[in-house]
């Protein structure tokens, strides 16, 4: 049969499949869904499993198992700077609230009381809201259709985003402050990631030097992922943020200058681990997780969270602080991680109580004891195997541990789903990190610091470790108890070593030599070394382990010899390419590769930032330095803005990270044959540039706004006199259109207190905007008016006239005059945007493509 019948057949068997009704399906034959099955919430496994656990009191039990059982309640938060997040709050209170409380009285029928959305308590500044309401009622009750309308439409435009109320914690205790640098460490799908952002930039205000001195770098082990990371957070339009693709468990040293012009490691004061977990505390909203629940999940993924916590811990400031989050509430991916890593640190690393830090949420205590449990689901006997990293540790060390100052958020305590939170505070450097002294032989307090002793194999030699999140691993101890094939055992398969510490099966023990083999035992047991393992360590550069070490002799300046072999981490023995491929590559396919555009700074010289200053006024003050583009040759498209720390980043790292996305877009080009300047300023970037820019600004009043946010291409003649008079002065082009409220006159028409700035272009008899029908709609309601049913921003020819960010898209417009009308359209191809359905931090997100050519 040729290849294309066989095809066909296959096809339309197939279809006939999907449509055949069976009885009991509850559904009609050709109905979309008529053969859905509903998932039974129930799974003896996890009930036997966390009864035997004691986690929930047995009061309580039947609350916490009703309440999993429900979906979970609709959640958002006002995200943003904050002069933009408080306009936004306020509009929602004085307004939609309001309404939506008259609306809902008496709506929900047979005496069912139907309440308006709340604030979280615990949350600051009331910019995270409860909403008591099904998806379903939202969408059907003509009462809240205005309300329904105002976020999606606050969602899209990036100033409302839908996050589960628990995932909002980690970055409220993490602390973030402007100046810091922070380390998100599984980063997508980005929403804890743009709370992160929104910390770094909560001073900025519009002056001279609105950038901070902080970065964030978001890294992903999925490049797919990444992509999604970028979509979610350019929509906080900061110049301080760097997206990487890297296992996490291996996440590269990137170097920078120090005050003194020294090249030295960067270390983190924040650093997030939300790490990959089975996410039992998400089965509200992904019931799924009912069928497939089993005790080895958790245990599978054990090694991997081992490795991406101390990971993070290395990459760590002494002083700095460290949270570590899983959506799940199995003790063995949580408090087993946090026991050992914490005797491997031997006191340089303690737990902070945070329990009090955000008041009004409940939460329980952390576990001081618990059991590991089968595959088979039977219990493993007492006695705990020699060194085991699953079981609960020896009680003569619970006191050093605190492993109660670890809080668990409850899904019946609040309405919530289920978390876990550890605040973890570095003292000093870590065991195998040396002290870094001073030319004097004091000990520095703020450099870099190297390794002094191999590392507790605990954490290495796992060849067949995962990917930072893409992969579950095999449990990592009692292969033939917690999920593996029976008569697995303990020992090597496929070349994978055992992860039983101090346990004669493991390499190093005997392969490595009996010293560093009982260094690891020491390390566990707090036995001391001899004087032998305090020169291990002697003359490497400061801030480099024993692998780079090599590296850094052996090529000099270090990138290059990173990029060899895929190794960027901290570690004596990390499993090797073979095993985990190249870091920022698609693993396990072959030949498949993806490369970035080069990045290509700006330099004095170049005509194009030349033409940039003088035709918006850009005086010394503007860093313009810090402007890249993402091409060597040809035209510059597009035109991004760093901060000077993620410059420096990039440009001293390139060779051995792989940096996906870096900085904000503040220009992109629109050709015109009458224009002076062939690049527009882009919406997303405005708020960098506003500061700086001193030509080409239109002063407009609050009507004049209402007109050019109304209509596509309003004529300059039905704009206000003083609006006419400035545009008389001005050529062909792009400007800054500005709206600053005056109280002292009409402008106390609206509520909202803030200026505004849009990007446009002014034609010779007309004006418009490079901004789409989101933020339109977005400024309108801001300004209390109701955004018209239907806005066409087609120009007067004919001709579409939006892209799909600004006018289209904001990845660039064009600018050829039809008539008297500027229009900018440029093709976008092959974008790929991704949309957010995450999982609550198991790093598992659903997302959602959509091609636009």
């Amino acid at each position: 049969m040729p290849k294309r019948r066989r095809r066909e057949g296959a096809w339309q068997r197939r279809n006939k499949k999907t449509n055949d009704h069976s009885e009991g399906s509850g559904g009609e034959p050709g109905v979309r869904g008529a053969g859905y099955t509903p998932i039974v919430k129930e799974n003896d496994r996890f009930v036997k499993y966390y009864q035997g656990q004691e986690l929930i009191p047995e009061q309580e039990w039947d609350q916490f198992m009703s309440i999993l059982r429900q979906p979970l309640p609709s959640t958002f938060r006002i995200t943003g700077t904050r002069h933009v997040a408080t306009a936004v709050r306020e509009c929602l209170q004085q307004t939609f609230f309001l309404e939506l409380s008259k609306a809902l009285q008496g709506a929900g029928g047979q005496g069912e009381e139907l309440a308006p959305p709340t604030p979280l308590p615990w949350y600051p500044d009331q910019l995270a809201w409860y909403v008591p309401l099904s998806k379903a009622f939202i969408r059907k009750s003509p009462d809240v259709s205005k309300f329904h309308r105002f976020l999606v439409d606050e969602s899209d435009q990036g100033n409302i985003s839908r996050q589960e109320a628990v995932s909002m914690i980690p970055p409220l205790v993490l602390d973030v402050l402007p100046h810091h640098k922070v380390l998100d460490m599984c980063a997508a799908p980005g929403s804890k990631t743009a709370q992160l952002i929104e910390m770094i930039h909560a001073n900025d205000e519009r002056t001279p030097s609105p950038l901070p001195s902080g970065v964030v770098v978001a890294n992903d082990a999925d490049n797919k992922r990444c992509y999604m990371l970028v979509h979610q957070a350019k929509r906080l339009k900061s110049p301080c943020f760097m997206v990487t693709n890297h296992d996490a468990s291996v996440f590269p040293v990137l170097y920078h200058h120090d005050e003194h012009d020294v090249r030295c490691p960067l270390y983190y004061d924040r650093v997030l681990c939300d790490v990959p977990c089975s996410g039992d505390g998400t089965l509200r909203k992904n019931p799924t997780i009912w069928r497939s629940w089993n005790p080895a999940l958790g245990a599978g993924l054990h090694r991997l969270q081992l490795r991406i916590l101390n990971r993070g811990l290395e990459l760590l400031q002494p002083g700095g602080r460290l949270v570590y989050s899983t959506c799940s509430l199995n003790p063995v991916e949580n408090e087993a991680v946090l026991a050992t890593i914490l005797q491997l640190c031997r006191g340089a690393v303690e737990l902070v109580d945070v329990s009090d830090q955000l008041p009004g949420l409940r939460t329980i205590p952390g576990m001081t004891s618990w059991k590991v449990m089968k595959k088979k689901m039977e219990w493993v006997s007492d006695t705990k195997p020699s060194s085991s990293t699953l079981f609960p540790p020896d009680p003569s060390l619970l006191p050093q541990l605190n492993l109660h100052r670890c809080v668990r958020v409850l899904p019946h305590h609040q309405d919530t789903g289920g978390f876990f939170i550890a605040v973890l505070c570095k003292s000093d450097w870590l065991p195998w990190q040396r002290r870094p002294r001073d030319s004097e032989g004091a000990t520095a307090t703020s450099s870099s610091c190297e390794e002094t002793a191999p590392r507790p194999s605990v954490l290495e030699g796992e060849e067949g470790g995962g990917r930072g999140g893409e992969e579950r691993e095999k449990p990592s101890v009692l292969m033939d108890e917690t999920g593996g094939k029976e008569g697995e055992g303990c020992g090597e398969e496929n070349g994978e070593p055992s992860v039983l510490v101090g346990n004669e099966e493991e390499k190093g023990g005997e392969e490595e030599g009996g010293e560093e083999g009982g260094e690891r035992r020491r390390v566990l047991t707090g036995e001391k070394g001899g004087d032998g393992e305090k020169e291990r360590g002697e003359g490497r550069p400061s801030g480099l382990t024993a692998s780079e070490d090599e590296k850094e002799r052996g090529e000099g300046a270090g990138e290059k010899a990173a990029d060899n072999d895929g190794e960027g981490g901290g570690t004596t023995s990390r499993p090797g390419t073979a095993i985990l491929g190249r870091p920022g590559h698609r693993h396990g396919k072959k030949g498949r590769v993806y490369r970035e555009d080069p990045y290509v700074f700006l330099t004095d010289d170049s005509p194009v930032l030349q033409l940039i200053q003088s035709y918006y006024g850009l005086g010394d003050a503007f860093p313009s330095s810090q402007l890249l583009t993402r091409s060597v040759a040809g035209k510059k498209r597009n035109v991004y803005l760093t901060s000077r720390l993620v410059k420096e980043l990039l440009q001293r790292n390139e060779l051995h990270v792989k940096f996906i996305n870096v900085g904000v877009k503040v220009l992109a080009r629109c050709d015109n044959r009458t224009a002076s300047c062939p690049f527009r300023i882009c919406q997303e970037g405005i708020e960098s540039l506003v500061p700086f820019i001193s030509a080409n600004r239109l002063s407009l009043t609050l009507d004049d706004l209402l007109l050019v946010l109304r209509e596509p291409n309003p004529l300059s003649t039905g704009l206000a006199p003083p609006t006419q008079e400035t545009l008389s002065h001005m050529g062909v082009g792009p400007a800054l259109f500005e709206y600053t409220p005056d109280r002292s006159k009409e402008d106390t028409r609206t509520l909202y207190d803030h200026p505004i700035y849009l990007s446009g272009w002014v034609a010779r008899k007309s004006v418009r905007l490079y901004v789409d029908k989101k933020y339109r709609c977005h400024y309108l309601a801001m300004l209390g008016h109701e955004p018209p049913q239907t806005m066409c921003l087609a120009s007067v020819s004919g001709r579409r006239d939006c892209d799909s960010e600004e006018g289209r898209g904001g990845e660039g417009g064009g600018g050829k005059e039809e008539g008297d009308v500027e229009s900018g359209v440029e093709e976008k191809k092959g974008e790929v945007e991704l949309e957010e359905g995450g999982n609550g931090g198991t790093g598992e997100a659903v997302a959602g493509e959509e091609l636009r050519t």
